[in-house]
């Protein structure tokens, strides 16, 4: 597993409105940290379209290298860990530029404005 890698993964149900069940996410997490860890960064993603009106989404097409099927929104206001166990399949992976475009919305996210 390496960061921009497509992967269907299991969401538990915590409460509250976080996304929940399987889903496609993309994995964030440098490659050397998936080794060291048991648990995945991840950005999860949707087929709801309207969930680009939050803010820091960044849209995706779909396309065999990624392995989704329809176009989706990076839910990068999802962000969050989930136990590699929950991993059920790879997908495909991102490109670097759609790659690039999720890292900087996490960027964006958690850097205070000036």
């Amino acid at each position: 597993m390496k960061h921009g890698d497509v992967m269907r993964v299991r969401l538990p149900f915590k409460g509250g409105r976080e996304q929940v069940g399987t889903r496609p996410a993309v994995l964030m997490q440098v490659d050397e940290g998936t080794q060291k860890s048991p648990t995945l960064v991840i950005v999860p993603l949707t087929s709801q379209l309207a969930a680009a009106r939050f803010g820091h989404s960044v849209q995706l097409e779909p396309g065999e290298h990624s392995g989704l099927q329809m176009q989706s929104v990076a839910m990068v206001y999802q962000l969050t860990a989930v136990d590699r166990v929950n991993v059920v399949e790879q997908l495909g992976a991102l490109s670097h530029d759609e790659f690039e475009s999720i890292r900087q919305a996490v960027i964006q996210m958690v850097t205070p404005s000036a």
